[in-house]
């Protein structure tokens, strides 16, 4: 008989860039899940000319999951490339077979989030796994 699948079996982590890469990944330490995949997605543009050329954003993103190991050593690993960031967090938490997505928001002002699409809020709308919202890192 298989053992039923429990919340923190393999947590999806994903991560926007250094900073938020070590913040993150403090927080996940502390839910002490079994296993964890942190993952980067450079975003593409939908079909029009991205500003920034893609492979400095790949660099961006293999030193955000270098600094995600440096905090939670032993994590999986995934960079991927997507237009739409929140449908690409739940194919690749099917493709991993996780059991929860965590994150942290990132914060910003209501325009702020107006205008970037406030990906925390598609996020957890009807997600097919369930997400757990990380705390901000305390004030030192």
């Amino acid at each position: 008989m298989d053992t039923p699948k429990q919340l923190l079996d393999h947590v999806l982590v994903p991560v926007a860039n250094e900073a938020d890469a070590r913040e993150t990944a403090a927080a996940v330490k502390e839910i002490e899940p079994a296993h964890v995949t942190a993952l980067y997605i450079v975003e593409k543009a939908d079909g029009s000319i991205d500003p920034v050329p893609q492979q400095y954003l790949k660099e961006d993103g293999e030193n955000a999951l270098r600094v995600f190991d440096e905090v939670f050593p032993g994590a999986d690993h995934e960079l991927t490339y997507a237009d739409n960031l929140v449908e690409r967090i739940y194919s690749v938490a099917a493709d991993i077979d996780a059991t929860a997505i965590a994150y942290r928001s990132r914060g910003g002002s209501r325009f702020v989030r107006l205008i970037s699409g406030d990906h925390a809020l598609k996020l957890i709308k009807d997600p097919p796994i369930p997400v757990i919202s990380l705390p901000q890192a305390k004030p030192e």
